[in-house]
């Protein structure tokens, strides 16, 4: 009785259904709030990366070596470490990362929190625009 109409559960179409897990029993990785955090750090470092190289930048706002260093090896960990909560993660960052890339960061992070599956939806977007620009800009350096 209390059911709108059309809120009714359907059965998932064959091509929307997950995955059939493997004879190995693996389970297909779950988006979790720490890959999304760590997914959102990665672009934003990436982002920053890409205007510290454009040749108007300032020689200040550039990375040293070890800094790219560490926060290479933290996004590492980040990749690798099992899921943590929000305040371990940032505790992590701020220990290791410049301000405006956090900031950048915490932006992201709230738009996400924000618009809810569209947020997520932007951040899936984003990444593959990094990617696709990367591609694009390898196959320039080869011809």
């Amino acid at each position: 009785e209390g059911v709108p109409p059309g809120a009714e559960q359907q059965p998932v179409p064959p091509e929307r259904a997950p995955p059939q897990s493997s004879a190995s029993g693996a389970l297909p990785d779950q988006v979790t709030p720490h890959r999304i955090t760590t997914i959102a750090f990665i672009i934003e470092f990436l982002y920053g990366k890409q205007a510290r190289l454009a040749p108007q930048t300032r020689e200040k706002d550039q990375m040293t070596p070890t800094e790219r260093t560490r926060v290479s090896f933290l996004i590492v960990n980040l990749i690798q470490f099992p899921d943590e909560n929000l305040l371990s993660t940032v505790r992590r960052l701020v220990a290791v990362v410049a301000r405006p890339i956090l900031a950048a960061w915490a932006k992201r992070m709230i738009a996400v929190e924000e618009k809810g599956i569209a947020g997520l939806m932007d951040l899936f977007q984003a990444v593959e625009k990094l990617i696709i620009d990367d591609m694009e800009n390898m196959a320039r350096k080869r011809s």
